[in-house]
Formats: structure tokens, sequence, C-alpha cells
């Protein structure tokens, strides 16, 4: 009987250490998918930030040079592409601040495009001021 048991007693362990072993392989593996989903998520990240730098730098220079041209609507409608495939491409990648960095991003946007504004609608009104100052014929050319 002692001898049976002892035989059952082996029997078990041997059947836990199957089941620790296969426990262990299964976490050895899940942690390299894990590691493999990483690297995966890294490249396709490491791609748009490619495509998406590429396409800011490559609206840039036309905002510099171009914008005040015969072609302005299309410069301008390339930079609203590049900052929609920006927003569209990288923030979901970005750590998640409750949705903060699209808000910082239209508070920013709206501090620049409202102090363009201000300094365009002063240009224009020192413009009219300095052309009531002139005579009226010149006011009439």
């Amino acid at each position: 009987m002692k001898a049976a048991e002892r035989l059952a007693l082996a029997a078990m362990e041997a059947q836990q250490q199957k089941a620790l072993d296969a426990s262990q392989g299964a976490v050895r593996t899940r942690d390299k998918w894990q590691s493999a989903q990483r690297a995966q998520e890294l490249r396709v990240f490491l791609y748009r930030l490619a495509l998406t730098l590429a396409l800011l730098v490559a609206a840039g220079w036309p905002f510099a040079k171009k914008r005040k041209s015969t072609y302005w609507p299309f410069v301008w409608g390339f930079i609203f592409f590049a900052l929609l495939a920006f927003f569209a491409e990288l923030v979901p990648y970005l750590p998640s601040f409750g949705g903060y960095v699209r808000y910082i991003v239209g508070i920013v946007i709206t501090v620049l495009v409202g102090r363009h504004a201000i300094v365009s609608l002063n240009r224009y009104l020192k413009e009219q001021k300095l052309a009531k100052l002139l005579p009226d014929a010149q006011c009439r050319e």
C-alpha cells in the first residue's frame, strides 16, 4: 500500500510538474507575443511620424513662401490637410491626458489666429488713418 501511495504521489508530482512547465511556457510565449506586438506598434508609429512630419514640412514651405500668391487657396488647403493628418495619425499614439492635447492645440491655434486677426485689423486701421490724411485728389486715385 505504501508503494502504491508513493507511486501515486510520484505520478501526481509529475503531473504537477508538467502543469507548471506548461504554465511557464505560456507565460514566456505571452511575453514574446507582447514584445512583438509592442515592436510592431512602434514601427507603425514611426512610419506615421515620418509621413506626418514630411507633410508638415511640405506644408510649411508653401506657407512661408507662397501664402500671398495667386495660389493661396491651395496653400491653405494643403496646410489644413497636413494638420488633419497630424491629428488623425499621431494624436491617438500620444499618451491619454483626457483629451488635453487637442484642447491645448485648439487654444494655441485660437491665440495665433486671434493675434493675426488683431494685427491685421490694426494695420488696416492705420492705413485708413493715413489715407484720410492724404489730399482728396490722391484719395480718389
